[in-house]
């Protein structure tokens, strides 16, 4: 059975993400008149949106990296940040933080914008009252990229045999993934070969998001007794 601090290390290669966009019509480097929202998906038009909301990531970054130097009480020489053509970094001791506008996949008229954390020095920042107050506005998905491939249709076989969370799974027919939704849990897991991913109920917060997502991980990586 994992223990707190072997769950909590599997942070270390997670990242932390969350998205939120709009008409590119809405970017502050958009200028009307000049400017027209593109019709297709294209380099260009993927470069056209990164320019436009230049003047967007540089304002949320210049925000964020406020925020994360006061509530961490980092000097300046404790933080690297950069910001160019529609991508912000902070890279701090315990974490970075990477914010990046595009294209958004699904309308080629909308932009995206993301935000990554990763790259965890110390497991145990991601529970810390002043991480999740940082970014509780930013992230609501946990991604863990797997090193190894993991055999999906034999946790799901463990799981139906002798867990709790029998009543919950699901999987298409061929179990080539797992998704996991305790109700009023606020969090659901979707486990694929090569990852597993945690995502927030609307309504939910961070701390709802990482408090369940290591019970998941504790419950899926215990072994049967």
């Amino acid at each position: 059975m994992p223990t707190g601090e072997q769950t909590m290390n599997a942070f270390m290669s997670a990242s932390l993400t969350g998205t939120e966009g709009g008409r590119v019509r809405r970017l502050k480097g958009f200028v009307r008149g000049a400017h027209f929202e593109p019709e297709t998906h294209s380099p260009a038009a993927e470069a056209f949106v990164r320019k436009a909301g230049n003047p967007d990531i540089e304002e949320r970054a210049e925000t964020l990296f406020g925020q994360v130097r006061r509530a961490f009480s980092y000097k300046r020489k404790d933080i690297d940040y950069s910001c160019d053509t529609g991508t912000a970094t902070i890279k701090t001791p315990d974490f970075e933080a990477t914010l990046l506008v595009g294209q958004a996949p699904g309308d080629a008229r909308s932009y995206e914008v993301s935000t990554l954390v990763g790259g965890f020095t110390r497991p145990d920042v991601i529970d810390e009252d002043r991480f999740i107050e940082v970014f509780r506005g930013y992230c609501d998905t946990v991604l863990i990229e797997l090193a190894n491939t993991f055999d999906v249709e034999a946790k799901i076989d463990a799981l139906e045999e002798s867990s709790r969370l029998a009543g919950f799974l699901d999987y298409p027919a061929d179990a080539s993934s797992l998704s996991i939704k305790v109700p009023r849990g606020g969090v659901q897991m979707e486990l694929r070969p090569h990852e597993i991913r945690f995502t927030l109920d609307p309504g939910g917060n961070l701390r709802q998001l990482i408090d369940g997502a290591g019970r998941l991980m504790t419950e899926l990586f215990t072994d049967p007794k």
